[in-house]
């Protein structure tokens, strides 16, 4: 990351978990106690102002949803070399707060908690989706994306922007903004995969089915009580806010799988996450 001879920054440990950066905390300067998430530098800076206004959009559009997400704000950032880039700046959370750590080391009532939390969160986010169909938009309510504290989860990952384009140039922009140089190189053998990644992003049993399942992975002695109670609470959800309830209720005999082009996509990236559940 590229800095000002004000600024500084350190490490901090959710940053191994972020794909497109990875995130700071700001220890001097302007942005002191923010968390700063700077983004791959291109040379569409067009592309780079659009997404400052689409960013702001999906921002006031979760929070409108009913969405906690803490204060955000994204700048346009200019470089040497006719590169751009979008930095991120938002109100920072405790690492302990963060909910993959959290169910990393409790028991089981608060992990059930908080992915039942998350499942509300979706379900809050699905309704919204179908009464504003224009607004294009999408959630990803993934562990990795959402902090617990003062009783309240708080959802913080803001890119990319889920809303205005539509999933197909959602697609295109996490291949234009991977913080990878060799995507540039393949990014006609991803393409028609890649909505075995933003599915999640969209459609309602994928949604849910994944957040049951990063349970499921990251806590696995507790696999079956995360399925029971997963049952339980998909079932107690209203059918007109639920449509596809009765198929995600079929899919939770066993431990929802990430797909097989999703698991080896992450392998090649080099990104930390638990393996799929075999069990009998």
């Amino acid at each position: 990351m590229e800095k000002q001879e004000t600024e500084q920054y350190e490490k901090i440990e959710s940053g191994k978990f972020g794909f497109f950066s990875k995130p700071y905390l700001a220890t001097a300067g302007p942005d002191a106690g923010k968390i700063i998430k700077q983004y791959h530098h291109i040379k569409k800076r067009a592309l780079c102002e659009e997404l400052v206004s689409i960013h702001d959009e999906y921002f006031a559009l979760l929070r409108k949803a009913g969405i906690s997400v803490p204060d955000t704000e994204i700048r346009l950032v200019a470089e040497k070399g006719g590169a751009h880039t979008i930095r991120i700046v938002q109100s920072a959370f405790p690492e302990a707060a963060l909910v993959r750590n959290i169910m990393q080391a409790t028991d089981f009532p608060l992990c059930e908690r908080l992915m039942r939390g998350i499942i509300d969160d979706a379900v809050t986010v699905l309704v919204f989706m179908r009464e504003n169909p224009k607004e294009n938009m999408g959630f990803h309510p993934t562990l990795r994306n959402y902090s617990f504290h003062d009783e309240r989860l708080h959802y913080f990952d803001t890119f990319p922007p889920f809303c205005r384009w539509g999933q197909r140039r959602v697609e295109e922009i996490i291949l234009e903004f991977a913080p990878f140089g060799f995507v540039k190189y393949v990014k006609p053998l991803f393409k028609p995969f890649m909505h075995r990644v933003t599915d999640e992003y969209y459609f309602e049993d994928k949604m849910v089915l994944g957040i049951v399942g990063s349970s499921c992975r990251l806590r696995p002695e507790f696999y079956q009580r995360f399925l029971d109670s997963a049952k339980e609470h998909v079932g107690a959800v209203p059918d007109a806010r639920l449509l596809q309830k009765q198929a995600i209720l079929d899919q939770l005999s066993q431990p929802p799988s990430l797909s097989p082009i999703w698991v080896f996509t992450r392998r090649m990236l080099g990104k930390e996450g638990q393996p799929n559940l075999k069990v009998k």
